[in-house]
């Protein structure tokens, strides 16, 4: 069950945005609050994913392997609302990162299973969420984009 409080929290998310009051609480009743501790490990790259996650509360790292061993920490973020495990639930690949807590952390998860049923009853969330993840995930890119450009910028100059 999710607070009150974290429900307001949630009305401002990207993810739920064009959402009306009443398709988002149908979203929220099938989500549950879930918390983690500094350290814990949220999603593990390379495992199947079936949930999405919007951070309530704390910060996030995401790391990639690089190999032999090692890791590389590509992101860390302490963004209410930011939602994490959106490109397994579109693609149907497995996980492309870790995440771990960066301290203690809240988060709604909502499951694959959920958020079908709650499609089959009302498409236009659908419509809505699955634009709102393409925004997302555009900015991502758009965003990747140009730090591999300011990269490689230095070894042309």
């Amino acid at each position: 069950m999710i607070s009150e409080e974290n429900k307001k929290l949630l009305f401002s998310a990207s993810i739920f945005s064009g959402l009306s009051t009443e398709q988002l609480s149908g979203v929220l009743d099938v989500a549950e609050e879930v918390s983690f501790s500094e350290g814990d490990v949220i999603m593990t790259e390379g495992e199947e994913g079936g949930e999405l996650y919007v951070v309530i509360e704390g910060k996030v790292q995401i790391e990639k392997s690089a190999g032999e061993g090692s890791t590389i920490k590509i992101a860390q973020s302490e963004q209410r609302g930011m939602m994490l495990g959106e490109m397994s639930l579109v693609d149907m690949k497995p996980r492309s990162a870790t995440v771990r807590a960066d301290s203690d952390l809240k988060m709604v998860s909502i499951s694959r299973e959920s958020l079908a049923d709650i499609f089959d009853k009302d498409p236009k969330v659908l419509a809505t969420i699955s634009l709102n993840i393409a925004r997302a995930l555009s900015d991502r890119l758009r965003h990747s984009n140009d730090m591999l450009t300011d990269f490689f910028g230095h070894f042309t100059a």
